[in-house]
């Protein structure tokens, strides 16, 4: 049932998409300027439900980053991540997610080499976890879609609840995690290799830098845990003996983190449809990290799918 953000404006419903997560915010006008407050109790939406989901805002990229810089003012700059003198359709202050190729204006073939980027976004993973400084908010906006029924949906998945049941997967896992304190290794490399053997054929994700998180994530003033899993990850930490043993618990968490219990399916319905999401803890305190993935389908060489995604950096990580 829908329900009021706040009493004062009651104009603004969530609509609750998951049990355990995820709405769909109605009565906002994205024609005018969002007043501090009204931006305020969207923030606090996030934060309640971690997968915030608008309808038609009718925003264009400069509207798209001027909302997202008000969810924090350190956006990730995508030239720092392309090869130098890369060319690019959109501000670098967005990353450019779409299925067009660059000289053609047409949907890319889809086992071509300039592919490679959209395949990486069908894998669930978690904003730039392979950067030691992690994505806190991720905005992704429609632009250019798939007819219905085509597929390109944004699915997430529910990584503290995936925390709270790892009981399911085998009793004493959770205090496992705990005593242990795993750290994992995230690789963009590792990932491309995944993605692509062949034109990474070449590739050693271990010659370069990767980032380090604790596969589970703790919140001192709430108590609540979450996992931080994705594809990224390329190893569990650990001495060459166990390296074996880790890469099955990698497995069999990430199994465990993926099932269809824990998704939550965001369908586009048209341009400027726009999801924000929370990789890290949410603002009440409570730990809500997703992951996140362009859903599978048959748009794949046929029809466009242009989405483009704005990252606020997490620099209190």
């Amino acid at each position: 049932m829908p329900g009021s953000i706040d009493k004062e404006l009651d104009e603004l419903e969530a609509r609750e998409l998951h049990p355990t997560y995820g709405a769909e915010i109605s009565g906002l006008d994205f024609s005018k300027p969002i007043v501090n407050s009204v931006f305020k109790r969207i923030l606090a939406a996030s934060a309640k439900y971690g997968v915030l989901v608008f309808r038609s805002t009718g925003i264009d990229d400069d509207g798209h980053i001027e909302f997202s810089r008000r969810c924090g003012n350190n956006l990730f700059d995508m030239g720092e991540f392309l090869p130098k003198g890369t060319k690019t359709r959109v501000s670098t202050e967005l990353a450019d997610l779409s299925n067009i190729d660059a000289a053609t204006g047409k949907p890319m073939v889809p086992n071509a080499a300039s592919a490679h980027v959209a395949k990486l976004t069908s894998y669930f993973h978690a904003d730039l976890s392979y950067n030691p400084v992690r994505a806190k908010f991720s905005i992704l906006k429609a632009h250019q879609l798939p007819p219905p029924g085509y597929g390109g949906n944004a699915e997430f998945t529910d990584m503290r609840t995936a925390f709270d049941e790892l009981s399911e997967v085998e009793e004493g896992l959770k205090e496992e995690l705990l005593a242990k304190d795993y750290v994992a290794a995230h690789s963009l490399k590792h990932l491309q290799k995944v993605g692509d053997s062949e034109l990474f054929k070449d590739t050693d994700p271990t010659v370069f830098p990767m980032g380090k998180h604790k596969i589970v994530q703790f919140h001192e003033e709430s108590g609540r845990k979450s996992l931080y899993l994705g594809a990224y990850i390329h190893h569990i930490d650990g001495p060459p003996e166990e390296t074996e043993e880790l890469a099955k618990l990698l497995e069999k968490l990430t199994k465990h983190a993926e099932q269809e219990k824990y998704r939550l399916i965001v369908g586009w319905k048209s341009p400027g449809d726009m999801i924000l999401w929370d990789n890290r803890r949410t603002l009440t305190g409570l730990h809500r990290i997703v992951m996140h993935r362009a859903g599978p389908g048959k748009f794949a060489g046929k029809f466009i799918r242009d989405v483009r995604r704005a990252t606020v950096l997490d620099l209190g990580n």
